[in-house]
């Protein structure tokens, strides 16, 4: 499966080497112009304190840069060492280019940190400005200040806004693999669909065909006359022929195609009457409506597995085949005399041709009961219209 992990900055957006140049040479100019100031570097004094202090950020400059090798703790390390120091360096230099560098410091606690942090360190930063201001006055010192705190709003801002459009792209990379997901299921489920499909189809015509061939060999072998043989020879071909036909049926509900349900249902009416000379009886009642093309398949699945089931446990048994249409439901019932059924044949109508047909009636959302009912053995296949119609 796919899956997609944001990074935490710096990891999710590291430097590129270009912008490290930038920043690298934004250090050096910063330091130039230190040297400049009222203030200068030196080894003695004042001076000496200025020195450290540009040492220290330079130090935290270069930990801050850092970062996206070291890890976080580097970063926060070199945003309090650029901050910090750098706020009482520009409290010594009040009107010099000192403060950048705790304004560049707030900007980025801003940006990763959390408020609480974030606020600890603006309060240490501004507090070391208050020092320098000591010595040097407090003139512009309350707008320094909240410039410190403009750039930590803004840097706060600029994270919440990152942390939005992080969220969106995770957002948008689940609902893809969400589809994706659901797109490889699909093909699964229409994989095994067509697999249970030619299974049963291929199942039940091979099994009737073999029967056929089984007669015929035994006539073959008592060197019976060809006039004997022929009708056998027919029903073979006809069963293979139907085969063949049931295929392109299963390739058309699998092509979400309408198949004509009553019509079929009341071929396999006609074909138990014609081919086993007992009666069978089929009307349809209610108002039809359009049925979803797995539904009509599974109905039509069902009427073939109670006429195989009729022919095998209660042969030459009349059959009253419905297809009643509701307001809540489709359901096809086939009924059969009981007394002609053989002792024992009950229990072998559980077979593993009704086993599948209760998994296709639970996939349409149907059910499937069968059993005795008054003197007569019943199978009823009911499914709701609101999972059956198109």
């Amino acid at each position: 499966m796919m899956s997609m992990v944001l990074m935490p900055y710096p990891y999710r957006g590291r430097l590129t080497w270009p912008l490290r140049i930038v920043r690298l040479i934004g250090l050096v100019l910063l330091l130039i112009s230190a040297t400049q100031a009222n203030e200068a570097p030196g080894w003695s004094g004042r001076s000496l304190l200025i020195t450290v202090l540009l040492v220290l950020t330079s130090i935290g400059w270069l930990l801050w840069l850092a970062a996206d090798w070291r890890g976080e703790r580097w970063r926060l390390v070199g945003v309090v060492l650029v901050g910090v120091p750098g706020g009482l360096l520009a409290g010594l230099n009040p009107v010099g280019t000192a403060l950048v560098f705790p304004c560049l410091a707030m900007l980025d606690a801003g940006f990763t940190g959390p408020y609480r942090r974030t606020v600890a360190i603006g309060a240490a930063t501004v507090g070391a400005m208050a020092a320098g201001r000591v010595v040097t006055g407090w003139h512009h010192f309350a707008l320094q200040a909240l410039l410190v705190f403009a750039c930590a709003v803004l840097g706060a801002l600029r994270g919440a806004y990152q942390y939005r459009a992080d969220q969106e792209e995770l957002v948008q990379s689940n609902v893809q693999i969400a589809a994706q997901e659901q797109a490889r299921a699909a093909t699964l489920a229409e994989r095994a669909r067509v697999a249970r499909e030619l299974h049963d189809l291929q199942a039940h015509a091979l099994s009737a065909l073999a029967v056929q061939l089984k007669v015929i060999e035994a006539l073959v072998d008592e060197r019976r006359e060809p006039e004997r043989i022929r009708p056998y020879l027919a029903q073979a071909h006809d069963l293979a022929r139907e085969g063949l036909v049931e295929t392109r049926r299963a390739i058309l509900a699998l092509r979400e195609e309408e198949l004509p349900l009553a019509c079929l249902l009341s071929r396999l009416a006609d074909t138990y009457r014609d081919r086993d000379g007992a009666p069978a009886h089929f009307e349809v009642t209610g108002e039809p409506a359009n049925l979803a093309a797995d539904v009509a398949l599974t109905t039509y699945r069902a009427g073939q597995e109670a006429f195989t089931n009729v022919r095998r446990h209660a042969e030459g048994s009349p059959v009253w085949m419905t297809l009643a249409y509701s307001e809540q439901d489709v359901r096809l019932t086939v009924v059969n005399e009981l007394a002609r059924t053989p002792a024992g044949a009950v229990a072998a109508r559980g077979g593993y041709g009704l086993a599948g047909l209760r998994e296709r009636a639970e996939m349409v959302s149907g059910q499937l009961t069968v059993g005795p009912s008054d003197g007569r053995w019943r199978a009823s296949l009911s499914i709701p219209l609101s999972r059956a119609g198109r």
